[in-house]
């Protein structure tokens, strides 16, 4: 047994996971090829990575520019080419269906009625998919990001999803008879279109928090059980939701799966192992350039990597795999650390003060588990321990905050869940905080309701007081 330093702190708090090692080259099986074509590339990436940053950023702004205005108008179109395009549909039918009624041939109305309603069907749907994607919280992952990394991700589905809510594009019709849309060059139905997009989920991140709590309150921890659980009820299943839990920040504070690999002590804990496992070029550990290219090909099936070594699906067995190690690590870290708790509650003497709290390590149990109690009283006003945030729950899930300005008074900066205040001071492991379902605001959708009565910039639907300003005086 090896001592392994895994990803928990950037999970759910700090500590040391062992974890065997002999099969190291079997879980990393075939990634060694990552290191040479990460060598091979370095000679000729500096110019290409500065040209792929810039085309990302481009991207990205042009994506920027015109989302908002979109979801604003809750998906309505801007430009007269969808209108046309129905225009001319709705003409055809109009001969026809006059026909049928001088006619009085009942079917052959109700033929053309069909038509009307899949044209106006056909519009409403796409209208509807246009706000979701270009939801700020719901909408595309930033799995469809360019990766910013010449022989990555290029990008080019966001940039095709762009021009489409931007309304940039032709429309005709395939050998089939579907109604496709023309983007520079290429033509993709709606059917296809949606395949193609990649929307956040929260639903993997949301389990793995409550997999985290359910096996740190066991008494014993069995590795295998909770690496199975992740494996298939927290790792999703699907390419494209896989994709989605990798790039998105839904990982402790605000951080994706890359930020988890790149944490400098999960890095050099990797390293190591990559380098032991199979040495490449003959030399002493990897680059920080092998490193980077490695990592890439991880969290990206574009990479170019994946190519020549099993695309797609190679992609997503290797993802999988070294996601449900990394995800089992950090629950048994939490596990780890409240075991110690429970070992040491209640103990005093030098050598129990080993918990960490606002980056402090030095705070015993008590203290740790009195500022913890703090926190969840109403109204109680709670400071870290350098005094440049002040915290105030609600007593209902939601706090509230501050920090301190120039001018020694704290100013309002923003409501938060309780969960998550205790865990970006380390205050979680003092206990099971509030339950998330319990907190209604985990069920907003901003679409259903924008009323903000008070104006302090909390929706009414989640406001614990709409009628009176949670903002600071």
């Amino acid at each position: 047994m090896a001592k392994y330093t895994s990803d928990a702190s950037l999970i759910r708090g700090a500590g040391k996971a062992y974890r065997n090692l002999d099969n190291v080259s079997g879980m990393y099986a075939g990634l060694d090829k990552v290191i040479q074509v990460g060598t091979e590339m370095v000679d000729t990436a500096v110019k290409k990575a500065e040209e792929e940053k810039a085309k990302k950023e481009a991207q990205d702004k042009a994506w920027y520019d015109i989302s908002g205005s979109v979801y604003e108008n809750a998906g309505s179109f801007m430009k007269d080419v969808e209108y046309k395009d129905v225009a001319n549909q709705i003409s055809g039918l109009k001969e026809r269906y006059i026909a049928a009624q001088e006619s009085g041939n009942a079917e052959d109305m109700a033929a053309v009625q069909i038509e009307f309603n899949n044209i106006k069907g056909s519009v409403d749907d796409h209208k509807a998919f246009r706000e979701t994607i270009t939801d700020p919280q719901y909408g595309i992952s930033k799995a469809m990001d360019n990766s910013g990394v010449d022989g990555g991700n290029n990008g080019e589905d966001k940039a095709f999803m762009t021009k489409l809510i931007a309304e940039d594009y032709t429309i005709s019709k395939n050998k089939d008879g579907d109604k496709v849309y023309t983007i520079d060059g290429v033509s993709k139905t709606m059917k296809e279109i949606k395949d193609m997009a990649i929307l956040k989920d929260n639903v993997p991140y949301a389990a793995y928090a409550e997999a985290s709590t359910k096996y740190s309150k066991l008494k014993e921890f069995n590795r295998d059980n909770v690496a199975y659980d992740v494996r298939n009820n927290i790792v999703p299943q699907e390419p494209g939701k896989l994709r989605a839990f990798l790039a998105d920040d839904g990982f402790g504070n605000g951080k994706n799966f890359k930020a988890l690999l790149n944490d400098s002590k999960n890095k050099a804990s990797i390293k190591k192992e990559i380098s032991s496992a199979f040495d490449t070029d003959g030399a002493v550990g990897i680059s920080d350039d092998e490193y980077n290219n490695f990592v890439e090909a991880i969290v990206d099936p574009r990479h170019k990597f994946w190519e020549n070594n099993g695309g797609e699906a190679a992609w997503q067995e290797s993802s999988s795999r070294i996601a449900t190690e990394q995800l089992t690590n950090g629950i048994e870290n939490r596990w780890g650390a409240i075991d110690r708790e429970r070992n040491n509650k209640g103990r005093t003497g030098s050598e129990y003060r080993n918990y960490t709290v606002d980056g402090y390590t030095g705070i015993n149990y008590q203290t740790g588990k009195a500022q913890y109690d703090n926190m969840l009283v109403a109204g109680k006003e709670n400071y870290d321990r350098k005094g440049d945030y002040k915290y105030v729950s609600n007593g209902k899930g939601l706090t509230e905050v501050f920090a301190q300005g120039d001018d020694a008074k704290y100013k309002y900066v923003e409501t938060i869940p309780t969960n998550d205040a205790l865990a970006r001071r380390g205050l979680d492991l003092f206990g099971s905080g509030v339950e998330v379902e319990k907190m209604s605001f985990t069920k907003f959708n901003p679409t259903d309701d924008k009323k903000d009565t008070d104006g302090d910039g909390i929706p009414d639907v989640i406001d614990p007081s709409p009628n009176k300003s949670n903002k600071a005086k």
